[in-house]
């Protein structure tokens, strides 16, 4: 059931009804061969009937507003992070073993807080660059998005829907994901974690994304895979949606208490549907 139906419903059911007992009466207003109480009870069925079928629903979609994490929420990017993260490990401390416990921290902070929890923090942005470097060719080689997710975006396009990034992952590095996965339309705007001051669970950038696009948003909301993301979306008042991805963190990601939890990208759809 979508947001209006059940009165759309009575319309239509009334428009029915009413049309069929007015024939049985014969004290009614006629207008154009047919009674006045009739055409009204046509005008009913029509609204009900189009209201069903979403025609006077799509313009509702404009005061909605969603903001997406990227890599693992709308890129199925983790594969290529963790083997770029080895990559330069490799290359400065082969003699670190990397673990999978480490492997699932790589995932969601900014480069520079996990390259400072592992390496000589006077060598971070030599690493930072290097990774950059590494990732990079690695996204146009093997960088694909999560199942579904342009069929989310079409959907959220076509009803008008607002749209937008905010990530942690540096600004020409997202932007190059977006490029590759063909993600640019859909987006009204796109925030890279060093474009704010404080990285997420700190909301900065999901605020100034909203206070660009929508500030005045009926429905905001904040699509994430990560702890991190949940608390963010809280923080900013965004009703929080966290898509369960990488299994370790699964337990702990519902324990957040996400507004909603979602298995896959089309979900979200359904969760839309309530409010346009």
């Amino acid at each position: 059931m979508k947001k209006g139906d059940y009165a759309y419903s009575y319309l239509l059911w009334y428009g029915i009804v009413r049309f069929i007992v007015e024939h049985f009466r014969s004290d009614s207003l006629m207008l154009f061969n047919l009674k006045s109480a009739q055409i009204v009870s046509i005008g009913f069925i029509v609204v009900g009937l189009l209201g069903l079928a979403g025609v006077l629903r799509r313009r509702y979609g404009k005061d909605v507003l969603i903001l997406f994490d990227f890599d693992n929420t709308l890129a199925d990017s983790n594969g290529v992070i963790i083997d770029s993260f080895r990559e330069v490990f490799e290359n400065n401390y082969p003699e670190i073993e990397i673990t999978r416990a480490m492997e699932v921290s790589f995932v969601g902070p900014t480069l520079s807080h996990t390259f400072k929890k592992y390496f000589k923090e006077d060598n971070v942005d030599q690493y930072v660059e290097e990774y950059k470097e590494i990732n990079f060719i690695a996204q146009k080689k093997e960088l694909k998005e999560l199942n579904n997710a342009t069929k989310l975006l079409k959907y959220l396009k076509h009803n008008n829907v607002k749209m937008g990034l905010v990530s942690s992952k540096m600004k020409d590095s997202l932007q190059l994901g977006v490029d590759i996965l063909g993600f640019g339309p859909y987006m009204d705007i796109i925030v890279g974690g060093d474009e704010v001051v404080a990285p997420k669970p700190d909301p900065q950038g999901i605020l100034d994304a909203k206070a660009k696009v929508l500030p005045n948003a009926k429905h905001f909301f904040y699509v994430g895979d990560t702890v991190t993301d949940v608390l963010a979306a809280k923080a900013s008042g965004a009703t929080s949606i966290a898509l369960l991805g990488v299994k370790e963190i699964r337990e702990d990601i519902i324990n957040s208490k996400p507004d909603y939890i979602v298995e896959d990208l089309s979900e979200i759809i359904e969760i839309i549907k309530e409010v346009i």
